[in-house]
């Protein structure tokens, strides 16, 4: 018994031991576990009662929601809310790209850009006066 409990890992990162045969091995061990999750601190913590009858718990990062994932940051809100009171949308990206704020999903900002979050930021156009 001794033997095959020090074999498990390597037996576990096996290249031949495919995740079905994770499942298993887990099934094997397990008597149960208990999830209980704690939404402000975005953790859950996984109660764990081995066949054997001890006990362990582990605690582990929940993902965020998809709108929190997607959701800019309030300090870039506000630059854009602030810069948008003096420049253009191509200044703006120019400023922001050189603090190294980025978009969420196309990294460096382009003015276009600017523009269509300038709305979601109720952030008012920059209107340059003629002379």
């Amino acid at each position: 018994m001794q033997q095959l409990a020090h074999d498990l890992p390597r037996l576990w990162q096996s290249a031949t031991t495919t995740a079905k045969d994770q499942k298993r091995i887990l099934r094997l061990l397990l008597k149960d576990i208990t999830l209980e999750k704690r939404p402000e601190t975005h953790q859950a913590i996984l109660h764990l009662r081995w066949q054997g009858g001890a006990t362990e718990d582990l605690t582990v990062e929940l993902p965020l929601k998809v709108a929190d994932r997607w959701r800019y940051p309030e300090t870039l809100v506000n630059k854009v809310r602030q810069l948008a009171q003096q420049q253009t949308d191509q200044q703006i990206a120019q400023a922001l790209n050189q603090e190294g704020l980025q978009s969420l999903s196309l990294g460096l900002l382009h003015s276009f850009q600017v523009f269509n979050r300038r709305g979601f930021f109720n952030a008012r156009a920059y209107r340059r006066r003629p002379r």
